[in-house]
């Protein structure tokens, strides 16, 4: 898979194997390694396309069957509980092709420079293959869907949510 790395003032990611048998994963961890272990956010490395902070919570970007989707896995559940909880946007998407061809493999550098995230980093925007813009909300409370999810066997958290629907805004 490919090396994904990213970071905040208090919260490093990457993405990796661990070992010779191929397992592997995205892990997350703060900053001074004295704080704890690094946690397991994704246990599917290869799926990852890109990854990108928004407070303390790591958006991924995952390959689906056919399409990409958005995943949110939040540090501050995982300091709380065992693991931490991932929410899945209902629906993926195919992205727009200058997306697809001009950020994607570029991702690392483009998420220091650009923001996906909303400023109260509970949404992340983007465009899909139709040249539709799109808001995906990832609220933080409870509320969310906790119903099964066509893809959750690629999903490695303790609790898989489901968020609310995403919203077109172009």
């Amino acid at each position: 898979p490919e090396a994904h790395f990213t970071g905040t003032p208090s919260w490093v990611a990457w993405c990796g194997l661990h070992d010779e048998h191929g397992h592997g994963g995205v892990f997350a961890r703060r900053i001074h390694p004295k704080l704890g272990p690094p946690f397991t956010a994704f246990t599917h490395p290869n799926r990852v396309e890109g990854m990108t902070w928004g407070g303390s919570r790591l958006a991924l970007l995952v390959h689906a069957p056919n399409c990409l989707v958005w995943t949110v896995w939040d540090a501050e559940l995982a300091e709380t509980r065992s693991s931490g909880c991932l929410t899945v946007a209902p629906v993926g998407f195919v992205p727009n092709r200058v997306f697809s061809g001009r950020v994607l493999p570029f991702f690392d550098q483009f998420e220091r420079r650009l923001r996906f995230w909303n400023p109260g980093n509970d949404a992340l925007v983007y465009a899909d293959a139709d040249s539709e813009v799109w808001v995906q909300t990832f609220p933080r409370d409870s509320s969310i869907s906790r119903s099964p999810h066509p893809l959750s066997s690629l999903f490695g958290g303790d609790e898989l949510r489901v968020a609310p629907p995403r919203v077109r805004i172009a």
